[in-house]
């Protein structure tokens, strides 16, 4: 499922820092806890914590914004929107709860106020389809061995990424057998034959566009493209809708649409 959120700055405009993903992610953990305070907990420090949270955040897309470069940060003076997806039916309800009866929505110090919020219709899954990130989404793709701090990000152009982006979304489908095995069986029918990651192949084009945020200490370095070609049994193309491509998707990366056909 996905979410559309329309905001509107509360005053003339709102400012935001080039880095303002992880600010934005805890206001959104801060709208769930406002309506399910146990929720939010296991969600965020309990038995969810340091695992895959099944749940993605697109940035901010405004056609009413401009860069202050001197201030190294992004000025909002007209209506904006975000997209939330997850295939966690109660998480998506008690953000849009939170969103519905606390309509000001904090980043930080700054103040927008929800107008609306509406669920996307989504696209007709098959086998074979292509995605790209919603407006302003990137991609990250990272690997380190066990125990170690650094990590290796990788890029469209490097073997190991559609590797890594495959075993990411099978990583996701085994999370989603473990904490809401009802949802998977509605996904995939006990009656089909199993999902495994080598029934994942994704193709991504030579041509992208590099980022590189600070989300608190650490630097992620992500890519966007209009052309990533999935090939997954449906099940996984469903869950990469709810659930976003790659890492860091709770932080504001991952969250794919179907590619715009031209």
């Amino acid at each position: 499922m996905q979410l559309r959120v329309v905001v509107s700055p509360v005053g003339k405009e709102v400012k935001l820092d080039f880095n303002y993903y992880h600010k934005f992610s805890c206001a959104m953990y801060g709208k769930i806890e406002a309506v399910s305070p146990e929720f939010c907990h296991e969600l965020h420090d309990g038995e969810h914590r340091s695992k895959i949270k099944l749940w993605a955040l697109a940035p901010l897309n405004s056609k009413f914004t401009h860069i202050d470069k001197a201030n190294q940060s992004i000025v909002i003076h007209g209506s904006a929107e975000f997209t939330i997806s997850s295939p966690w039916p109660e998480l998506l309800n008690n953000l849009g709860r939170g969103l519905t009866l606390d309509p000001e929505l904090k980043i930080g110090n700054q103040r927008f106020m929800v107008m609306g919020t509406k669920m996307m219709r989504p696209p007709k899954f098959t086998e074979e389809m292509t995605w790209q990130p919603v407006r302003n989404a990137t991609i990250a793709v990272s690997w380190s061995e066990r125990g170690e701090k650094f990590k290796k990000y990788f890029y469209p152009t490097d073997k190991q990424c559609s590797e890594l982006l495959a075993k990411n979304l099978f990583n996701k489908w085994l999370r989603l057998k473990e904490i809401r095995p009802d949802i998977a069986d509605a996904f995939h029918s006990h009656d089909d034959a199993p999902l495994a990651v080598d029934l994942i192949k994704v193709t991504l084009p030579s041509e992208f566009r590099e980022k590189k945020h600070q989300v608190k200490k650490s630097f992620i370095r992500s890519w966007s493209t209009n052309q990533i070609k999935l090939e997954a049994p449906i099940a996984l193309q469903r869950l990469a809708w709810a659930s976003g491509l790659g890492e860091h998707n709770a932080q504001g990366f991952g969250l794919i649409q179907e590619a715009e056909q031209c």
